[in-house]
């Protein structure tokens, strides 16, 4: 049970790090005043890639804790998830077509985590959405 506590405690400890080192970043990304367009360029594509390390991040812990976790604790960690994605989807982009595909991303990753706490992660719905993501991700 301690091992599982540590790991909760460490999980909770990563969430935090990376709402508030999103926060940071995002305030040093913002403190370039040029428009050059490759400037714009420049931070549309860091936006994007944070947010891609982010999910990978959420996904790492996922599978950290799925073994030793309770449905309890796997359900409120997929919840913060989910938090966290629909801050992410609040994130400018100047390209309208990087917008829209971080959107659907986003919106996919929510679905599979909101599938995940209702049917789990064996449900054929479940595989359904990650062949939609997997599609998305190698196909756009």
């Amino acid at each position: 049970m301690n091992r599982l506590n540590f790991k909760t405690k460490l999980l909770t400890i990563a969430l935090s790090f990376l709402l508030f080192g999103n926060s940071y970043s995002q305030n040093l990304l913002d403190g370039v005043k040029s428009d050059s367009k490759l400037v714009i360029k420049l931070k549309d594509g860091y936006r994007s890639f944070h947010i891609n390390n982010i999910i990978s991040e959420q996904k790492e812990m996922i599978n950290l804790i799925i073994d030793d976790a309770t449905d309890k604790e796997l359900k409120n960690l997929l919840g913060d998830h989910i938090q966290v994605c629909d801050s992410l989807k609040k994130t400018p982009f100047t390209n309208d077509t990087l917008k829209t595909y971080i959107s659907d991303y986003l919106t996919l990753t929510k679905q599979s985590y909101s599938i995940s706490i209702n049917k789990g992660f064996n449900s054929p719905t479940f595989k359904k959405i990650l062949k939609s993501i997997k599609y998305l991700v190698t196909n756009t």
